[in-house]
C-alpha cells in the first residue's frame, strides 16, 4: 500500500547552549504565505512560568505562529534549555485532526 508521507512538522533542533528547536513555518514564511492580518503570534519567555523561575533562567522564549482562523499551528520555535524536548509538545498538537490549539 502506497501512502503520502505528511512532512507539515518536521522539528529540528540544534544542540548549543541554549538550545534551539523548531517545527514548521518560520515568521517570516508564515505572513508571507498568510499574511499579516491571518497569523497570531505567541511568545512566552521561560522565566514567566513556574518551571522557568525554578531553573532560574533568563532570556529564553517559546514562540508559536497560529492560523487566526481555525487556530492552525503553522510553525514554533523555542530557545533555552530543554527546547530538543519541549518542540515535542508542540508536534503532537500538529498532528492532531486539525493542527490546532482549539479544544474541541
Amino acid at each position: 500500500m502506497r501512502r503520502k508521507v505528511d512532512y507539515h512538522a518536521v522539528p529540528h533542533a540544534v544542540f548549543t547552549d541554549p538550545e534551539v528547536a523548531s517545527v514548521g513555518l518560520k515568521e517570516a514564511e508564515a505572513l508571507k504565505e498568510f499574511g499579516s492580518a491571518n497569523v497570531l503570534i505567541g511568545f512566552y519567555q521561560y522565566q514567566d512560568t513556574a518551571k522557568g523561575e525554578a531553573m532560574d533562567v533568563k532570556d529564553y522564549f517559546v514562540k508559536v505562529l497560529v492560523e487566526r482562523r481555525g487556530h492552525a499551528i503553522l510553525g514554533a520555535h523555542i530557545v533555552g534549555p530543554e527546547a530538543s524536548v519541549l518542540i515535542q509538545e508542540i508536534i503532537n498538537l500538529m498532528y492532531t485532526k486539525d493542527r490546532s490549539v482549539a479544544l474541541q
